[in-house]
């Protein structure tokens, strides 16, 4: 099992850029639909008590780095 984890971690940087941009694109095409936005918007609100704007939320995602996941996966 560890070995199956382990490799989930050995990822390449242009792998993690393809990522991200897979979730960016799908919070620009739900930002486009009144109801996703507000959806996200709620739920933003429910889970951490905060409203953030688009822009903020494709700018938080694109500051991911490898390295933060390796600490959250640590943590």
């Amino acid at each position: 099992v560890k070995e199956i984890w382990a490799s989930a971690l050995d990822f390449s940087d242009a792998d993690l850029e393809r990522a991200k941009n897979k979730v960016v694109t799908k919070l620009v095409i739900n930002g486009e639909i009144p109801l996703g936005r507000m959806t996200t918007l709620g739920m933003n609100w429910l889970y951490r008590q905060e409203l953030s704007s688009l822009k903020d939320q494709i700018e938080k995602y694109q500051a991911v780095t490898k390295s933060d996941i390796l600490k959250a996966w640590e943590a």
